[in-house]
């Protein structure tokens, strides 16, 4: 890993900490530092010290944006999840009821 990289890390974690509240849950926070990590490494290849901007000031609104991307992407399928399980759920009752076996779920 670059020595850029590795410098600006805790700003990664940072960023994901900042908005791992907007998840939901907790068990989503490695998964956030990983985007921000591919995105900071993706920001390497695009910075240019010509500009005069730090790397952490060019990267960060990169990083804010991977990980917001990744937080809808998560909870939008977990939103489809739920409707799944509703669904089947729904569905179970009423094929119970029209049944004339006991069903032991």
């Amino acid at each position: 890993m670059a020595p850029i990289v590795k410098q600006n890390l805790p700003m990664v974690t940072d960023v994901a900490r900042r908005y791992l509240k907007l998840a939901g849950n907790d068990a989503i926070y490695k998964d956030l530092v990983g985007v921000g990590v591919l995105e900071l490494i993706r920001a390497l290849h695009g910075y240019r010290s010509d500009d005069g901007l730090d790397f952490g000031e060019f990267a960060q609104p990169q990083v804010r944006l991977a990980v917001i991307r990744e937080i809808h992407r998560f909870n939008g399928t977990r939103v489809v999840r739920n409707v799944w399980r509703r669904l089947a759920h729904i569905t179970f009752l009423n094929t119970c009821r029209n049944c004339i076996r006991h069903c032991v779920y």
